[in-house]
């Protein structure tokens, strides 16, 4: 089993540490998540060689990092993730990123190179990059009013009830996540703009594993996207399809998730 992580504070960033050798792997949650959410995953992969260590950020307003001051921007979150690749002081990474987690991770990509040493993309939101400045995703603000207006059982109830797949642990973890993000984020300027897309998939310098899912159940990355982002990407790009499952395809899928990580470690050493 894989020891306890370790809350460390990382420049910028608080974040989780799971000990291990070899290059490290650096996870990125989505939002209104928390890197305590990838604990499901990184207690499998520790059954599963190759071994590594795992660290996983909390991004601004969430898990234990706190909201900081001004607008609340993806340029910002990269920046941050920067800071705290920096601090941590390791080798180029493995970055994996969910989401916004995956749009902040691509971003991180195309603007330090030299800290990525290959990329994990789980159904990323790029399509949020290209909302209008100053603009709120629709699913941010009607999420964050029901974790503003609802008791812990009723978001547990709701989460349960959309999510009859995951694995009973995964709730936990998921439900701390949403009584710890700040919600005061949601009433700053939001920026999600991002050069992050599949087009600039072309710039990506390191081995990049694409995860797709299925748009009916949730998933943010059509057919489309992604054999844009594959067709720019070359022999660079490897995409993984779930056909049946959602946007959380790691807690969809935990197995298949990790059976496919696995593999994305073992090609990319």
């Amino acid at each position: 089993m894989m020891p306890a992580p370790v809350r460390r504070h990382f420049g910028p960033l608080s974040g989780l540490d799971w000990p291990g050798p070899g290059r490290p792997l650096v996870v990125l949650h989505g939002v209104f998540d928390s890197a305590e959410c990838w604990t499901g995953v990184v207690q499998q992969l520790a059954h599963q060689e190759p071994r590594c260590r795992v660290i996983g950020f909390d991004l601004d307003a969430h898990g234990q990092t706190p909201l900081p001051e001004g607008d609340f921007t993806v340029h910002a979150m990269v920046e941050h993730v920067i800071g705290a690749l920096e601090a941590a002081g390791t080798e180029p990474v493995s970055l994996a990123g969910h989401s916004l987690g995956g749009l902040v991770t691509h971003e991180v990509a195309l603007t330090r190179p030299d800290l990525v040493a290959a990329l994990w993309l789980e159904d990323p939101a790029w399509a949020a990059a290209i909302e209008p400045s100053g603009a709120t995703p629709r699913f941010v603000l009607e999420r964050g009013r029901q974790l503003a207006s609802w008791t812990a059982d009723q978001i547990l109830a709701r989460g349960r009830a959309d999510h009859p797949r995951w694995a009973d642990d995964e709730f936990g973890p998921w439900l701390r996540a949403k009584q710890d993000v700040d919600l005061a984020f949601l009433t700053r300027r939001q920026d999600w703009g991002a050069h992050a897309s599949p087009a600039t998939c072309a710039e990506l310098r390191m081995d990049t594993w694409l995860l797709t899912a299925e748009p009916s159940r949730g998933a943010v990355v059509g057919a489309a996207a992604a054999q844009e982002a594959l067709s720019r990407l070359g022999a660079r790009g490897t995409h993984r399809h779930f056909a049946d499952v959602g946007h959380d395809i790691r807690k969809d899928d935990r197995g298949g998730y990790v059976a496919a990580l696995r593999d994305f470690l073992v090609a990319t050493a």
